[in-house]
Order: structure tokens, then C-alpha cells, then sequence
């Protein structure tokens, strides 16, 4: 896995097969770990997720209001009954904003970059990235899938006609 000068990449080359993170090398872990974080803060982003660089691991950085959260193989246990619309863009996409509807707050059971296994509620934006980026581990066509009929062919013809990278 090369770390080195990452990027973005487009909405084609986003990795179809994502795969669980394997603790077997700790030190990976880690490289992985701070190579996200410092990508997010040089880009200063709120949220990324290795597959919006091309890496096919299941990892999200969420910047949190107290500390930054790396977390690996994330899933959502429960969610909040109550539900937000937001209007999302992601670099890979450049050029569509998805108007998506969220839960205010989900709980989040993870794995740190030791192997710990953690669980913690998030709400509001950090829930909302958290949801966004578990689409994208999900599958590159998950954001799209979430749109009605309209905005998703509006969206496809975008991509096809190569108007995006």
C-alpha cells in the first residue's frame, strides 16, 4: 500500500471491493492512521475515508469537536428516529451536491488504531459525515443510490458525459 503523495481520486477509480482492516501489521495501522489525519488537516477537511484516496480499507477520520476520531471498521449500531436533510458534496463528485436525509445522531462501534474495540454516539455533523463516509465503504455508488429518481439521472448523465474527472 503506498501512502506516499495521496490524493483524491475520481468518482471512477474509487475501489469497488473494500475490505476490513487487518491488525496483523500495528505498524500499518498507524502509518495508515496519521497519513489520513494529516491528508484531512492539509486539505482541511471535516471527514475523509481511505477509499476517497484509492486505499481499499474500511477507515474514516472524522474531526470531532474534542479530539479527532481514526476509526477502523466502523459499523452504526443504532441510530436516532430523527432524521435531517443536508445537501453533500464530496471531492470525488466534483460538481453534484446530494441532498440526503440523515440521522441526527448514530452510535458507532469501531476499531482504534491499536485493534481496541470502541463504541460512541455522534451527532449532528460528525453523525452526518459518519453516515456520508459508511456510503462510501459501502459501495462508490451508494451516495448516488440515496437520491431520487431525478437527481440521480442528472447525476449519471454528469458522469458519463465526463463533465467530472
Amino acid at each position: 500500500m503506498n501512502l506516499e503523495n495521496i490524493d483524491f481520486v475520481s468518482w471512477k477509480d474509487i475501489p469497488e471491493n473494500i475490505f476490513p482492516h487487518n491488525f496483523l501489521e500495528n505498524d500499518l495501522s498507524i502509518k495508515l492512521s496519521n497519513c489520513l489525519m494529516n491528508f484531512m488537516n492539509k486539505k482541511l477537511l471535516v471527514s475523509i475515508s481511505a477509499p476517497m484516496v484509492g486505499i481499499r480499507e474500511s477507515v474514516i477520520v472524522i474531526r470531532g469537536t474534542e479530539h479527532n476520531y481514526v476509526m477502523f471498521n466502523p459499523r452504526i449500531v443504532d441510530v436516532s428516529e430523527d432524521v435531517q436533510v443536508f445537501e453533500e458534496a464530496n471531492p470525488c463528485y466534483p460538481g453534484i451536491i446530494f441532498k440526503i436525509s440523515r440521522h441526527k445522531s448514530c452510535r458507532v462501534r469501531f476499531q482504534t488504531p491499536s485493534g481496541a474495540t470502541d463504541t460512541k454516539v455522534f451527532n449532528g455533523l460528525s453523525a452526518k459525515e459518519i453516515q456520508h463516509h459508511l456510503d462510501i465503504l459501502t459501495s462508490k455508488e451508494a451516495l448516488l443510490d440515496r437520491l431520487n429518481w431525478f437527481a440521480k439521472t442528472k447525476a449519471k448523465n454528469i458522469l458519463k458525459k465526463g463533465k467530472i474527472k
